[in-house]
């Protein structure tokens, strides 16, 4: 891991994707990520809590990635 350098994570609201996506941003990385669970409506207090952290989240749609690597 890398500190410059920025993650996404597929399903970042799952029970082992919130804390691996918390883990490598409080090593210093950018973190993003998509869920399911936002595409459906489903805005539970994780996404928020995540949102408070500066992690950017966005559909499932590959809308979110935004570099080649």
């Amino acid at each position: 891991m890398h500190k410059n350098k920025s993650y996404f994570f597929c399903g970042i609201g799952g029970s082992g994707m919130l804390p691996l996506a918390n883990i490598v941003r409080d090593a210093g990385a950018s973190v993003a990520g998509s869920d399911r669970a936002l595409d459906q409506g489903r805005l539970g207090p994780k996404f928020k809590w995540l949102q408070s952290l500066g992690i950017d989240l966005f559909p499932q749609d590959g809308s979110g990635l935004v570099g080649g690597d």
